[in-house]
């Protein structure tokens, strides 16, 4: 009788133990999985792959910042004060177009679809990733399956994230969210100094295997936007720095962009319901040959990044069917002709 007791006894403080957790669980819901913060506390953002999800599910908002690190340096704000309404930030650094796919599906399913949905065309994710590589995102915060949730209720690091966003709350040192993720300029030297390694290429790359990953990756993102026909996508392309030029011709990708970027203009540009921009207009090659304006040799600043905004609200850099190759032709001229040893040594 002892032992049937104490074996009740310890099954019943496992059980109430569990089903604290759960509760704490769903109660600070550390990703957003239910529902926004209650008791007027304020949103923690620690981790974009895990909490993105629930942002894109349960926040409020009519303008999407989506995209992977190179949309991380934009300020919501930044887009409020250009195109009115309230903005997020979905970019995931790493992130690829499957990644961002997951994402469009919860978008997707809300009862109004944003105004517009803000999203770059970068060297990564639509130019080298493999289309058909998984995502990279845990799929099981991405879908409606409520049965696969147990492993959010009991994991021990979602735990610490709700705990310590209780801590923040009553301490009152809660990060702003429109600085979330924001990485400022490193300058010159420190961007030269923490510069990739290039690639020693014997021969230039595949074109066609160029051309087929682009077409691939925005293969996944198309449907989303035919099914989304009120939404304004405003595509742009990443101005990554000069140096990163340098890097491209070094490693014979030259030929292989040249031939993509018209290709994905030609693509998205079909779609009544797109904006593309490109930049290659003097302010902007004065930008990207400025290194003071990025963090790295690809990522610019926050500062950079509203410039950008600003243009898109303007329609600065907008490409159309007669534009866009001119437009391309002025980018690819300045990066091949740039005096490159001026810059490095």
């Amino acid at each position: 009788m002892k032992s049937k007791k104490f074996i009740i006894s310890t099954l019943s403080v496992l059980l109430a133990g569990l089903m604290l957790t759960a509760g704490l669980q769903i109660t600070a819901d550390p990703l957003f999985q239910y529902h926004t913060p209650w008791f007027g506390m304020r949103p923690v953002l620690t981790d974009e792959r895990y909490q993105y999800a629930g942002v894109a599910r349960n926040f409020e908002y009519d303008q999407v910042i989506l995209g992977n690190s190179f949309c991380e340096n934009f300020r919501p704000s930044a887009v409020e004060n250009a195109f009115g309404g309230t903005a997020v930030k979905l970019a995931v650094s790493g992130s690829t177009t499957k990644d961002w796919a997951l994402l469009l599906e919860i978008i997707k399913q809300r009862a109004e679809p944003p105004k517009n949905i803000f999203c770059n065309i970068d060297p990564y994710s639509v130019l080298s990733t493999d289309p058909q590589a998984d995502a990279t995102v845990p799929g099981y915060l991405y879908d409606r399956n409520l049965l696969n949730d147990v492993g959010y209720f009991y994991n021990f690091g979602t735990l610490s994230i709700a705990l310590d966003a209780i801590r923040q709350n009553l301490a009152g040192t809660v990060p702003d969210v429109d600085a979330a993720f924001l990485r400022d300029a490193r300058g010159k030297e420190a961007v030269i100094n923490s510069r990739d390694a290039i690639d020693v290429v014997e021969e230039e790359p595949s074109t066609p295997d160029a051309l087929a990953r682009a077409s691939g990756n925005l293969e996944v993102l198309l449907p989303y936007i035919e099914a989304m026909p009120e939404t304004e996508f405003r595509f742009f392309f990443t101005p990554v720095s000069i140096l990163y030029w340098y890097k491209v011709r070094e490693e014979k990708n030259t030929g292989c962009w040249r031939a993509v970027f018209p290709m994905i203009c030609e693509t998205l540009m079909e779609y009544p319901n797109v904006r593309v921009y490109l930049w290659s207009d003097d302010e902007m090659l004065g930008i990207i040959s400025d290194l003071d304006n990025y963090v790295d040799e690809a990522h610019c600043s926050p500062e950079v990044c509203g410039i950008m905004v600003r243009r898109m609200r303007e329609d600065t850099g907008l490409l159309s069917p007669e534009t866009y190759r001119e437009k391309i032709d002025r980018l690819f001229e300045y990066a091949d002709g740039f005096d490159y040893a001026s810059l490095i040594g």
